[in-house]
């Protein structure tokens, strides 16, 4: 944790296995993180309104123009603040492993950004729901 910068505008590229990675990781980095995430949970009224309320970023995934996300993604690292992303675009279960996406690297060149890549995982019991480590690292 000591590597990740307390200031500044910042990247942080996760792996994505729960619901929790996004409130998980804020309350590691203690800072607003601007998450993006699929325009189908911004369906429900009250999902809306809460992620609204804590910076979450609509991607549109069914429409492949990803123009207006990755904007807001870049406005948000320009006023100094912190970007989330899960590289995979989509959560992975049981350890599955997905190529990543390339707009965390497309963001950090364009916007000339750190970015930490995170790490994390659950217990091998999957109902204990313990949550096992970070393995923090800043590039």
């Amino acid at each position: 944790m000591e590597h990740v910068p307390t200031q500044n505008a910042l990247i942080v590229a996760a792996n994505h296995i729960s619901n929790y990675d996004p409130l998980l990781l804020s309350c590691v980095m203690k800072r607003n993180i601007h998450f993006m995430a699929k325009a189908e949970l911004f369906r429900n009224r009250f999902l809306k309104w809460f992620f609204t309320a804590v910076y979450v970023i609509s991607v549109d995934r069914q429409s492949k123009i990803v123009i207006r996300p990755v904007r807001q993604a870049l406005r948000i690292i320009n006023s100094g603040e912190v970007s989330g992303i899960f590289p995979e675009g989509k959560r992975c279960k049981n350890g599955e492993l997905v190529q990543p996406k390339k707009g965390v690297a497309f963001i950090a060149c364009k916007t000339n950004t750190p970015y930490s890549s995170n790490c994390h995982y659950w217990s091998e019991k999957r109902d204990s729901n313990t949550y096992k480590g970070c393995d923090w690292t800043t590039n």
